[in-house]
C-alpha cells in the first residue's frame, strides 16, 4: 500500500506544495512558520526524521545547489540559518557532521506518526550578517535548499 504525506499550514488543512521564504536581509529573520504533517496510512509511519538538502530540480539560485546547502550548515554553526523544530526538539542543522543527509536530520522523538495522527513542524530562517573568523559577510544573493522528511511505513 502507497502511503501519501500531506504537508498545510494549520491543523487539518489543505495541503501545500512548498514554501517561500521570500527576501531577508543579512540580520534579519523570517517570521516563524508551522506546518502540520499527517498521512493517509493504516498503520503508524516510523524512523521518522526531518532534514536539509541540496536542491534537487529547478533550482535558480545565485551559486551552486551545494554551495547553497554547505552555507546553510555554515550559518548553523552559529546558530542560525533555518530553525527545525520538530515535536519540541529544537535544531539548526550545522557543518560539524559527514554531510550526509540523514546526519542532519531532526528526529522525531516518539519515532512515528499514528494512523490518524499529526504532527507539527516549526520553521524560522534567521540570515547572520557574517560568518567565520575572521567574520565575512554574508553576499547578497538567492539561497534554495530542500527540506525532506523521511520515514519507514509497513501496511
Amino acid at each position: 500500500m502507497v502511503v501519501s504525506i500531506t504537508w498545510a499550514l494549520s491543523s487539518n488543512g489543505d495541503a501545500i506544495s512548498d514554501k517561500d521564504w521570500g527576501a531577508l536581509a543579512a540580520g534579519s529573520a523570517s517570521s516563524p512558520v508551522q506546518l502540520y504533517l499527517r498521512h493517509d496510512g493504516e498503520n503508524p509511519i516510523t524512523n521518522c526524521g526531518f532534514y536539509l538538502r541540496p536542491v534537487q530540480e529547478g533550482y535558480t539560485g545565485s551559486n551552486s545547489p551545494l554551495e547553497d546547502y554547505q552555507e546553510l550548515l555554515s550559518w548553523g554553526d552559529d546558530d542560525k540559518g533555518v530553525l527545525l523544530s520538530f515535536d519540541s526538539i529544537t535544531y539548526y542543522p550545522h557543518d560539524n557532521t559527514s554531510g550526509k543527509d540523514p546526519s542532519n536530520a531532526i528526529e522525531l522523538p516518539s519515532g512515528s506518526i499514528g494512523a490518524g495522527a499529526e504532527s507539527m513542524v516549526y520553521l524560522k530562517l534567521s540570515i547572520p550578517v557574517s560568518i567565520g573568523s575572521p567574520p565575512v559577510p554574508v553576499a547578497a544573493g538567492t539561497r534554495q535548499f530542500d527540506h525532506v522528511f523521511r520515514y519507514s511505513y509497513t501496511s
